[in-house]
């Protein structure tokens, strides 16, 4: 994939490491990841960050209990600006993600689908899969750098808002009345519902704390 190649390819970005360029690594709500930066001068640095997470973990929604598993992965590239050149900063740039999500249903003694409570008799197994409509997540944040103007180590912690956008959901069932047709509407009215749903999270909430050395 595309992303992958570009994501490899910042593996290289120490190698272009001058006297004004730092690298470090991160650790927050994206996964862990390296980080490059080029610092322009006191004031503007551009950063480019490989982000990469994969977690487990029950979920609810709309009522049914789901295993799920997340996969997160995600190339930054942001602008920062330090006003008068001190700790604090501003940023702003996007993210390149690849991320996807996936979960099977705990199917005890019924499932609600859709409009319509199902015994586990008739719908023995859902589940489905999420990814997103765009590759592209717009993304703003503030945060502090310390030691950022001398050489050597410095840390820093940032916090921000990801634009991730609406996700497309698709389940699939099994059991005796998977095929009849109007349980078939129930099973896309739940993937409209479990998007709904999920709609409140398209801002995602980054927190994340660095540590890297300047040269």
């Amino acid at each position: 994939m595309k992303i992958r190649a570009a994501l490899l390819g910042l593996l290289l970005f120490p190698a272009l490491a001058s006297a004004d360029f730092s690298v470090g690594g991160k650790i927050g709500t994206t996964g862990a990841g390296i980080e490059g930066l080029y610092h322009f001068d006191d004031q503007f640095a551009f950063r480019a960050t490989l982000n990469y997470s994969e977690f487990s973990r029950e979920i609810d929604v709309n009522g049914n209990d789901y295993d799920a598993s997340i996969d997160m992965l995600s190339l930054a590239l942001q602008m920062d600006i330090f006003p008068r050149g001190g700790a604090f900063y501003f940023t702003g740039g996007f993210f390149i993600h690849d991320n996807t999500a996936s979960g099977d249903a705990i199917i005890v003694d019924d499932i609600g689908v859709g409009a319509t409570i199902y015994p586990a008799t008739e719908v023995t197994a859902l589940g489905g899969d999420l990814e997103f409509e765009s590759a592209i997540a717009p993304y703003i944040g503030f945060g502090w750098r310390l030691r950022k103007n001398q050489r050597g180590l410095n840390y820093g912690i940032e916090f921000g808002l990801l634009y991730h956008g609406k996700g497309d959901v698709k389940l699939i069932a099994e059991g005796p009345i998977t095929s009849d047709p109007d349980f078939q509407d129930d099973l896309q009215l739940e993937e409209t519902d479990i998007e709904d749903f999920l709609g409140i999270a398209k801002l995602y909430p980054v927190i994340g704390g660095r540590i890297s050395y300047r040269f």
